[in-house]
């Protein structure tokens, strides 16, 4: 997951095409933060509310890329 992002960012930078990193950027953090919520080694919380959780991440990120993509395009 913090592979993907942190490719992200570079493909961005380098204005090339970062929407081969982003989506599973953000799949993979829904992905890995609904696993943290549900899992019995973790936080063991039920399905609904770690899905709810993981939706609200999903959120989350997408703003806070958009906002971060927006900030880097007025710099360059």
């Amino acid at each position: 997951m913090f592979t993907l992002w942190a490719i992200t960012v570079y493909l961005v930078r380098e204005r090339k095409n970062y929407w081969i990193t982003l989506l599973p950027a953000l799949f993979m953090t829904v992905v890995c933060s609904s696993f943290i919520m549900v899992s019995k080694n973790a936080l063991a919380l039920d399905m609904n509310i770690g899905y709810g959780v993981g939706a609200t991440v999903l959120l989350i990120g997408v703003v806070w890329f958009v906002l971060w993509y927006r900030k880097e395009m007025k710099l360059n």
